[in-house]
């Protein structure tokens, strides 16, 4: 079934002038416009520029469907802003002169149809789930995005645990989606078994990835975690709650290296949710750590929060 389907009874040579628009515009995707061919059309060489970014629809086109203004229901072309000279161009509109993107739909229909409808779009990117507590895969691991963070280089990125995306170059995936590249990774298992390090992975969101709120208030500060400290964690928008039992400067789970400066709090994870942000529960803006490990049911261990900013040379980012 298709978006168009329910159009077929009482629209019919509607959709069909839509289903022929579209396959003519097809061709775009293998013969965009050249340089010279914008420059013909009077468009501007920074609005060219701008077409042939990765990040625009193929010859600045998003697709052709039905819209419905004034009453009825037109033929229309989605368009990117840059091409027009109105958010909508009307058949009214068409004169001796047409826009940019009149005379850009004109090159792959021929004549411009007398009532087709234009409509300016700004550019549109991938939404999906990224946030703090979002799920992650990096190769066969199973982990979360933590603290959101500005990197070393000045990057928008996420923290989340070194041993869930430990390879760098490695790509991060939100479901199908990949959102950016693992770019600095420190877990147990690559350090000498007397050392006690950090277990912290860096990932920069590619920039077409918009984030989503997570439904809870902004992690906008670090703090310390301290015995007795109430403690929440939100995952995949479910809040659990616990509390710190206590402190380690180092903890070791097995005969590999430790963990660096560590809470050992109440049982609030389980596998996979290694790199969540945890956070008190009287305040969840002040971020903690994130979880590196636990046993389910018995105890979820947290790394401080600084500690391992310090590691990547990142700083939070509110």
């Amino acid at each position: 079934m298709g978006v168009m389907d329910s159009l077929e009874t009482q629209n019919a040579d509607l959709v069909q002038q839509v289903t022929t628009l579209h396959t003519a515009l097809q061709e775009r995707h293998t013969a965009p416009p050249s340089i010279a061919a914008f420059e013909g059309m009077g468009f501007a060489s920074q609005h060219t520029d701008a077409i042939y970014s990765a990040d625009t629809p193929p010859a600045g086109i998003f697709g052709v469907g039905v819209g419905h203004l004034h009453d009825q229901l037109w033929p229309v072309v989605f368009v990117l802003m840059d091409l027009m000279t109105a958010p909508i161009e009307m058949p009214s509109d068409a004169g001796m002169t047409l826009s940019p993107a009149q005379q850009l739909v004109s090159k792959y229909v021929g004549d411009f149809p007398s009532d087709l409808v234009l409509i300016g779009l700004p550019r549109v990117r991938n939404f999906a789930g990224i946030c703090s507590g979002t799920a992650i895969t990096v190769g066969t691991q199973k982990s979360a995005l933590g603290v959101p963070a500005t990197l070393a280089d000045g990057r928008r990125g996420y923290l989340t645990a070194g041993h869930g995306a430990r390879n760098i170059g490695d790509r991060v995936l939100v479901g199908d989606l990949s959102i950016g590249p693992v770019v600095f990774s420190s877990f147990r298992e690559l350090a000498p078994a007397t050392s006690a390090v950090a277990d912290v992975a860096a990932i920069t969101l590619d920039v077409t990835i918009i984030e989503a709120p997570t439904g809870a208030p902004p992690i906008t500060v670090v703090d310390s975690p301290s015995p007795q400290m109430l403690i929440s964690m939100r995952r995949n928008g479910v809040l659990r709650r616990g509390r710190v039992w206590g402190l380690a400067p180092s903890f070791s789970p097995d005969s590999y290296a430790s963990w660096a400066e560590v809470a050992v709090c109440t049982p609030i994870s389980v596998a996979g949710d290694s790199g969540s942000a945890v956070v008190r529960d009287d305040n969840m803006s002040a971020c903690i750590g994130q979880v590196v490990g636990g046993a389910e049911n018995n105890v979820t261990i947290i790394q401080q929060l600084q500690y391992q900013l310090d590691a990547i040379k990142a700083v939070l980012r509110s």
